[in-house]
């Protein structure tokens, strides 16, 4: 609950063991594992694989205040996680229980708590410029008993809205004796 998981993926919890590294090639947000490719890595989830099955990375990421357990298995792998030779990233989804429990969250961040950008100034107001962002990560889980000592429900939602500024680089903007030669 106190790490700061950036886009509040689980797999972020990665990076907290040894062996782990984030990752240099093409799938961004993937890990690498013991120095295996990051498309080596199986994602489980409550037992099930949920690997995304073209690209081998993960295709489920579940809400982080869903998660009940977080476990990554390196090295030697035994023969039961088959097809993978990286990591083995296992998590557990929360239960209900004869008691109704749950949570709500937001996480928001705008423009106005960034900082200004120390090498990009307004051409005309020579001023440092605040690049603008805005998210808001709005969610919530519940879970209880149907059926008392027999059947339960869990249920966990997670949204995510964000504003970022477009890429394409820094515009030149010619100053009146540039222009004129």
């Amino acid at each position: 609950e106190e790490l700061p998981l950036i886009g509040r993926n689980f797999t972020g919890l990665e990076l907290t063991l040894p062996g782990v590294q984030m990752s240099s090639d093409r799938f961004s947000g993937a890990y690498s594992v013991s120095g295996a490719q990051t498309q080596q890595s199986e994602y489980l989830i409550n037992g099930a694989d949920t690997n995304d099955i073209a690209l081998n990375t993960l295709a489920i990421a579940p809400n982080l205040d869903a998660i009940d357990q977080f476990n990554l298995i390196d090295g030697p792998l035994n023969a039961e996680y088959d097809r993978n030779s990286g990591g083995i990233v296992s998590a557990t989804i929360k239960e209900g229980t004869n008691h109704l429990h749950g949570s709500v969250f937001e996480y928001y961040r705008d423009t106005f708590l960034n900082t200004a950008n120390f090498f990009f100034h307004n051409v005309l107001t020579g001023a440092a410029e605040v690049s603008k962002y805005h998210q808001n990560i709005p969610g919530a889980t519940v879970g209880g008993p149907i059926l008392r000592d027999k059947l339960f429900f869990f249920f966990g939602y997670q949204g995510t809205r964000q504003i970022t500024p477009e890429t394409g680089g820094n515009p030149t903007v010619l100053s009146n004796a540039e222009r004129g030669g």
